[in-house]
Order: structure tokens, then C-alpha cells, then sequence
């Protein structure tokens, strides 16, 4: 081998020596590391992200313009407002707890929840957790292990029924009221800091059997396998049985209370009273 060829040989051999050892001290910098992941994490944690979504969703950021949500785009925990019209299904998750939407809804964002606006929502919280829900005058906040079904009222309040597992509702509203919920058990959340109603029992297997926002959507994680063993734990549960279904509640007060027809009473055992 000629001279000029071994130096030229050497000299390519050592650039590539130092250009390596540059990208690994580089790579292991740990201002770069931090940097990296941070920012991934910041995103996560500050949005929420479009799992499912059929039929047309709206969506306003700040002072922006109304624009078409789509399914994978993330949304900002704050200053944002959804509107989801008729014959569309939204579910969003943030974190390890999920929010599904059937019809016309319309919420916006705090930091620790959801502002439910107009219409119903199904919250799966199944991994403890602390989250908020507001409604146009009550403030709430969730703890435990569980799926919740809640939806505003005319008179400003919201209705929770708990579908599944255990969970601890505070009313912020009202002086920190606190009230635990089993599989099938309903309560109303008044407005103007008149704190809980009384509990109800619900039917929770035909509700369960009958709701949109259980069947509309892909099963995850064990979702209607957790459903199905909170149906038969509150038949352990419950000793008594009522012909009657909740309805509204439209004075601060009061709820309706409506007798089911025997046609359609789900809870007749056969037997007369």
C-alpha cells in the first residue's frame, strides 16, 4: 500500500472515530434526556385524546373558530368547548379514565374534569382515581374505582347513578358534603348548595342492557365483563324492590318520581303485591 493511500485511510479511520463518540455523549446528555421526555409528557397530561368518534363533533378552542373534531386529534384540558349533535358518539380519554358521549352534548374543560353543559355522559374510572365533574351550578368531585353515569337537570344539578364498583362523591358546592355510591345506586346532586338527595336504587341490569353508551362503543379492558359482576352484586345487594323509575329533577328540591305501567315493570317477580 502506497503512503498517501494509508494516510488518507488513517485519517478517514479517526474522523469516524470522534464523530461516534460525539453522537453518544450527546445522546447521553442528560439535559437532552430531560428535555425528550418532558415534553412528551406534558402533552399527555395536559390533553385529551379522540379514542372513538362517529358522526359530527364540534369543536372551539379559546377564541377560535368552530372546527370538526377528529378521531386521534388531541384537545386541550382547558378553554375548549365540545358540541357533539345528533347521532354521534365521542369517547375521550385522558389518562387512565375514559368519557363517552352518545347525541347532542355539549361540555368544556377544568383542570380536575369535565363541565357537563347539556346531556348525559358515561365516565369509566375503573383505576383510582380523583377527577372532577361540574354541572351548571354544582361542583362534584369522584373518588374511587368505578363507572358513573351523570347527567344535568333542569334545575341546574347533575344525576349520578354508579354502575359499577365503589365510588365517593364530594359536593364541593356544598360544604364538602360526601356521599358513597354502590352498583345501582342514584343520587341527585342539587344545585344552590342544597347538598345530596336521598339515595335511590336503579335497575341496574336493564339499565346496563338498554344504554347506548354501554353498546355503541368497542369493548376495553374488561369494560361490559366489569358491568355484567356489578349487575349481580347489587342483586345480592338490594333486599327491597321498587315499581318505579326516576326521572327529571327540575326544582331545586325536588325529583320526579314516576310509577312504572305493570307492562313494563322489569323488577315483577310474578308475584302480586
Amino acid at each position: 500500500m502506497r503512503l498517501p493511500e494509508l494516510n488518507r485511510l488513517t485519517v478517514f479511520i479517526l474522523f469516524t472515530f470522534f464523530v461516534e463518540v460525539a453522537c453518544t455523549a450527546f445522546w447521553a446528555s442528560p439535559n437532552f434526556r430531560k428535555s425528550r421526555v418532558l415534553a412528551v409528557k406534558d402533552v399527555g397530561e395536559e390533553s385529551y385524546r379522540v379514542i372513538f368518534l362517529e358522526g359530527d363533533v364540534l369543536l372551539r378552542e379559546g377564541n377560535g373558530s368552530l372546527g370538526k373534531l377528529n378521531k386521534g386529534q388531541g384537545v386541550k384540558g382547558t378553554e375548549s368547548v365540545v358540541h357533539c349533535l345528533n347521532n354521534s358518539k365521542l369517547l375521550l380519554a385522558r389518562g387512565d379514565v375514559a368519557y363517552r358521549f352518545v347525541g347532542k352534548n355539549t361540555f368544556s374543560f377544568e383542570e380536575s374534569g369535565i363541565v357537563l353543559r347539556r346531556g348525559s355522559m358515561l365516565v369509566d374510572c375503573r383505576n383510582p382515581n380523583r377527577l372532577g365533574l361540574e354541572g351548571f351550578d354544582v361542583k362534584l368531585s369522584v373518588l374511587g374505582k368505578s363507572i358513573l353515569f351523570a347527567q344535568v337537570t333542569t334545575n341546574g344539578g347533575v344525576k349520578i347513578i354508579n354502575l359499577a364498583g365503589r365510588s365517593v362523591v364530594e359536593n364541593k358546592s356544598s360544604s364538602g358534603e360526601r356521599i358513597e355510591l354502590l352498583p345501582g345506586e342514584l343520587v341527585f346532586a342539587k344545585p344552590l348548595g342544597k347538598g345530596f338527595s336521598d339515595k335511590l336504587n336503579v335497575n341496574l341490569k336493564t339499565l346496563v342492557a338498554t344504554s347506548a353508551l354501554v353498546h355503541e362503543f368497542p369493548d376495553s379492558g374488561g369494560f361490559r365483563r366489569d358491568l355484567a359482576k356489578a349487575v349481580l352484586e347489587q342483586e345480592v345487594l338490594i333486599n327491597k324492590r321498587y315499581r318505579a323509575e326516576v326521572g327529571d329533577a327540575r326544582t331545586p328540591d325536588t325529583f320526579d318520581i314516576r310509577e312504572l305501567a305493570p307492562s313494563v315493570d322489569y323488577n315483577s317477580t310474578g308475584r302480586s303485591d
